[in-house]
């Protein structure tokens, strides 16, 4: 058992409704990267500072060093647009305000008192603080700046708003400490904290509040619509004086230093991504418009902290089915009803198997000996080894052109990092899921081999190459690739597989696929790792998994970890998405006070099934009361978290062609009259109409951890539940 406190995510502001509405219209927002300057402070405290990171808490943007790559389907040329000088009369740029707050004024927390010149931080572990509240009326970059001293070397945490970051400070004469951080309109705080392990004892000066600059995109509109031969013209206001900066479509930057609006013309028909920043600040801006008619069919893109279709926001709600890349092609029709049934619009699956053998005859990548069937010379394989490939293609294909069909969108995996149909380390010659393999070259070059047989491979149903599809909105490069201890290592697998999936399909988002555990998994994917890995310019968007049972997470560390990913999101200003989430029918939270422990019960066809309905009744029940609070907190990050990917929905059994007493579920392709079994507890049962709540048999009985049935009517509010979140981001996409 174990409980924690998120104090610095407890203080972070919520978005607001209005705020969200704004950045949904593309954020009047500033960036949230940091710049730190430290005046008369030793090197330990320069390298500390400049290292970490702060972040608004409705921030929607990022500096322009490190705005991501948005794909875009459209041809135009970013240098054929060229701005007019506008004769409209200007908004005059303001002059920085400043604000300075004496030591008088700081709000003592704990054992801090007043000094004759400072305000004095208490002893550490006693809740001691010394913060200065203060409030900003405009969105902007911000210069905070503290002035402090101390009798020899002490730690301590610096507090900007929701941030801490745990530093050393030794300066025995006033000396000065700055961060530059986005702030949007309201109330802040910032000082210091002597926390659990701190030191506490010493000095606060004054605390002083600069805005360094402003910028508010008036018009147009994000996702605006203007006719074909309209002149599109940016009214802006901005304060600070640095020129108006802007690319378009991912082209140079420009600078502008004339009045608003910024007239860019006449542009042709197509759509339109706009970055605007400031010079000389991190703050951005984005745009996206259509001109005209575009008819051609779009890819889900990224613009700042958003996934976008066309002209729109995309949000999604969605589920994860793996079996569809190996089951008969009923399975996933079947499944695909069910999804379409539940207004699901993206499904997460896997386009990989390079184990040493089969799963229901099929496997594409099959490893024979040290080759892999699909990267060898088509005239070495073996007449089975050929006829192995175009079986896996054919489900490939079915589910492809099944999505397409329903109208949803696939996020598909290229590896995996445990070993059920073939870890990436089996590239590297070995098996298991160790992390030893990423900096191995061959192992690299053999995978991307893979990947560049699979996307350039033509649909025979569809008649679209892989990487030509819209249907695909996005490839991981692994399932859950965990880096364990070699960073390095893994960093140029990242950012070497992401390179090539960019060149193979630069039309299609790019995500690492990681878990961002932040730590809890023992994977090696703290805060500051994920931040170095999706750093990469080829990565669009930044995935999270959820498994709280498996990382000992207690309820108010899961919501922190949502906030983390969020964070991490505006901070690189890219778009993150919840890729897998569940709670396992077998465990019972039960909790003692703010303790709890996880009660895990060993479930299965033997198991009394009387005593079996009674826990799953429970377990059931706590999962639907876990879903709706993980999703209401989704909800609330919806300004950077995009989209939410359940584990996972299943259906019913169609036979594998074994007779297996335990995994046999019959005649290949013959229904076997029954679900598929609850296998691993995590699957989720959504009927297609009240007649299948007669279905209690089972396809393959397997190691179902719900006895010899399904549960149906247990699983029903959680089924709801996905629907209604379903319905909510269709809703949020057509506003």
């Amino acid at each position: 058992m174990k409980v924690r406190t998120y104090r610095w995510l407890k203080a972070a502001s919520l978005i607001t409704s209005a705020a969200w509405l704004a950045a949904c219209s593309g954020g009047n927002s500033t960036g949230s990267s940091v710049q730190v300057s430290v005046s008369s402070a030793p090197s330990s405290i320069a390298s500390s500072v400049a290292s970490s990171s702060v972040i608004a808490p409705s921030s929607v943007a990022l500096s322009s060093s490190s705005i991501s790559v948005i794909h875009s389907s459209s041809s135009l040329s970013s240098s054929s647009v060229t701005p007019t000088q506008s004769s409209a009369a200007s908004v005059p740029s303001t002059t920085p305000a400043i604000q300075t707050f004496s030591f008088e004024q700081a709000r003592l927390e704990g054992e801090s008192t007043l000094k004759a010149d400072s305000a004095y931080l208490g002893n550490g572990g006693t809740g001691s603080a010394v913060v200065w509240d203060f409030t900003v009326a405009q969105a902007g970059e911000y210069k905070i700046t503290l002035n402090y001293s101390t009798p020899g070397s002490k730690v301590n945490h610096l507090v900007m708003g929701a941030t801490a970051t745990k530093l050393e400070f030794n300066a025995a004469m006033p000396t000065d400490i700055s961060r530059v951080v986005s702030l949007e309109p309201g109330e802040h705080f910032a000082g210091l904290e002597a926390r659990s392990g701190d030191w506490g004892n010493m000095h606060a000066h004054q605390l002083q509040v600069e805005l360094l600059g402003s910028l508010t995109i008036n018009q147009p509109d994000n996702f605006s619509a203007l006719p074909s031969g309209a002149d599109v013209n940016i009214a802006f206001d901005k304060a600070g004086t640095g020129a108006l900066t802007y690319t378009v479509n991912d082209g140079a930057q420009k600078l502008y230093t004339g009045p608003s609006p910024l007239a860019l013309g006449t542009l042709a028909d197509g759509i339109y991504t706009f970055k605007f920043g400031l010079e000389n600040t991190g703050i951005s801006v984005n745009r996206r418009i259509t001109v005209g008619a575009v008819t051609e069919a779009q890819f889900v893109e990224t613009a700042g902290t958003q996934f976008v279709l066309g002209s729109k926001p995309f949000y999604f709600n969605g589920t994860n089915q793996y079996y569809l890349m190996y089951k008969p092609e009923q399975m996933a029709e079947d499944f695909f009803k069910r999804a379409k049934a539940l207004d699901i619009t993206v499904v997460r699956t896997w386009m990989f198997c390079n184990s040493d053998s089969t799963h229901d005859g099929a496997c594409i990548n099959k490893r024979v000996g040290s080759e892999f069937i699909l990267t060898k010379k088509p005239e070495d394989r073996t007449a089975e080894e050929q006829a192995l490939i175009k079986r896996s293609f054919e489900l490939f294909d079915n589910y492809v052109a099944l999505a397409e069909q329903h109208g949803i969108r696939l996020i598909l995996s290229l590896a995996d990092h445990w070993d059920f149909f073939g870890s990436f380390q089996y590239y590297a010659g070995g098996t298991g899921q160790t992390s030893t393999a990423y900096a191995n070259a061959a192992a690299r070059q053999t995978f991307k081999d893979y990947i560049s047989a699979v996307i350039n491979h033509r649909n025979v149903i569809t008649g679209k190459k892989y990487n030509e599809d819209p249907t695909i909105m996005m490839w991981e490069l692994a399932n859950e690739p965990r880096p364990g201890s070699d960073a390095i290592g893994f960093q140029t697998w990242v950012d070497d597989i992401a390179a090539h999936v960019t060149i193979e399909a630069p039309k299609q988002l790019i995500s690492i696929g990681m878990e961002s555990s932040f730590g809890e998994s023992g994977g090696g994917d703290g805060y500051d790792a994920l931040k170095g890995f999706n750093s990469n310019p080829n990565i669009d968007a930044i995935s999270g998994h959820l498994y709280p049972k498996a990382w000992t997470l207690s309820d108010a560390e899961v919501l922190g970890t949502l906030e983390q990913l969020a964070k991490l999101g505006r901070e690189l200003n890219k778009p993150t998405y919840m890729g897998e989430f569940g709670w396992r029918t077998n465990v019972l939270r039960e909790y003692d006070g703010a303790d709890y422990i996880d009660k895990e019960v060993a479930l299965g066809p033997n198991s009394d099934q009387a005593e079996v309905t009674a826990f799953v009744k429970k377990s059931l029940a706590q999962r639907t009361q876990f879903f709706t609070a993980w999703y209401a907190k989704a909800w609330e990050l919806r300004d950077v978290m995009g989209g939410m990917v359940s584990w996972q929905l299943s259906g019913l059994e169609w036979g594998n062609g074994s007779n297996d007493p335990q995994w046999g579920s019959g005649d290949y392709g013959v229904y076997a009259n029954g679900w598929s079994g609850n296998h691993d507890g995590y699957q989720l049962y959504c009927v297609l109409n009240d007649s299948e709540y007669s279905i209690t048999t089972l396809g393959a009985i397997g190691k179902n951890m719900e006895g010899q049935t399904i549960h149906l009517q247990e699983h029903k509010p959680v089924c709801d539940l996905i629907k209604e979140y379903s319905k909510k981001y269709i809703d949020l996409n057509n506003l």
